[in-house]
């Protein structure tokens, strides 16, 4: 079955929609609000005022889904002391990722940031960059997703995958595995 849109002209349904005042924190039902409703923030049914009631007092949403899995890991054996594995990842749209962690033969092999540098938000970002911006405008240049696993190799052939964690603890499941032979 196919997903359509909904058309920009389709009507809001007002029956559920809540209003705050514009420099407040507490949004009531609309056919409830004491305020002016020209001057106030329109939201348009209780889950999203309930977010945005939180995010107003405490500067964060709370999460409840692990973020997405890393997928297209690629390994890469690197001189005979040193094997490079690189990712890509989605973004945690609730809470962002906070950091990586790199298992191999699924044991946790360490993180990436190992030390996460951002120590000023509330909650910190993989994307070291949004501290100065306090948006959501990505890190330039964009971190890579890299990590050298230093162990001397061992004649052995070692899977690696990796986990995202975001910025509430939450892991996403392993990355698909991938083999890297000597």
């Amino acid at each position: 079955m196919e997903r359509t849109r909904p058309s920009v002209a389709e009507p809001v349904d007002r029956a559920r929609s809540w209003l705050a005042p514009l420099l407040g924190d507490t949004a009531t039902p609309a056919s409830g609000f004491k305020g002016d409703s020209a001057e106030s923030v329109w939201l348009p049914n209780e889950t999203v005022a309930r977010g945005w009631m939180e995010y107003v007092k405490t500067g964060g949403v709370s999460d409840t889904t692990p973020p997405p899995a890393p997928f297209a890991v690629k390994v890469t054996n690197k001189g005979d002391r040193e094997t490079e594995i690189l990712w890509d990842a989605e973004a945690d749209l609730e809470s962002g990722i906070h950091h990586f962690t790199v298992l191999r033969d699924g044991q946790e092999l360490g993180n990436l940031p190992e030390k996460n540098l951002v120590r000023f938000l509330v909650r910190p970002t993989f994307q070291a960059g949004w501290i100065n911006s306090y948006n959501d405008s990505p890190a330039d240049p964009v971190p890579e997703m890299r990590f050298t696993d230093p162990w001397p190799r061992d004649g052995k052939n070692h899977t690696y995958s990796v986990i995202a964690v975001n910025t509430v603890g939450l892991k996403s499941t392993p990355s698909a595995p991938v083999t890297a032979g000597n």
